[in-house]
């Protein structure tokens, strides 16, 4: 009887702790940055290119069998974007992001779309097909402020200023 106790014990303990499932591939998004990016040089077409940064919080590598493409949507907006590993020359379409490691998932906007620091929410993995495990989706959607990667500007999240409770405050100058 004792050591059920136990079990259940280091069970709920295992659970709460936010340890990962054994064989999981979840990628969370953690940044999103931007740039003004040349798409043809011939007719001198420019976009906005996108980076979501995406760190591996499961057990298993991801690699490109799972695909180099990723559906998400971005303030609304259905997109397709692609998988680039860690690597300190910009990465590789595919490439293996370890558990740790972080990533990158890349797509294009018309130019101009999103602004420098604005709020805006990330849904990665929208069909379901790039991760796998039990419950690596519930970390899937986010709000991340956009960085401008040509800019040293960074950006602040808002902290709400305390409301103070409305009465009449009543100073006794007499000391008394």
């Amino acid at each position: 009887m004792k050591s059920n106790i136990f079990k259940f014990i280091a069970l709920i303990t295992f659970i709460t702790q936010g340890i990962a499932i054994a064989g999981t591939i979840d990628l969370k998004p953690i940044g999103l940055s931007y740039r003004k990016g040349l798409d043809d040089d011939i007719s001198m077409h420019y976009s906005q290119h996108l980076y979501i940064k995406v760190k591996n919080v499961g057990t298993e590598d991801y690699t490109h069998v799972r695909g180099y493409s990723i559906n998400l949507k971005i303030n609304g907006q259905y997109k397709t974007g692609y998988i680039y590993g860690p690597d300190h020359l910009g990465g590789a379409l595919g490439g293996r992001i370890r558990p740790g490691a972080i990533g990158k998932i890349f797509f294009r906007l018309p130019l101009n779309s999103i602004a420098r620091c604005a709020s805006t929410r990330v849904h990665i993995d929208t069909n379901r097909r790039v991760q796998k495990g039990a419950g690596v989706y519930s970390n899937d959607r986010v709000t991340l402020l956009a960085r401008d990667r040509e800019s040293n500007m960074r950006c602040f999240y808002r902290i709400p200023t305390p409301r103070l409770p409305i009465g009449r405050i009543i100073l006794n100058l007499d000391g008394e």
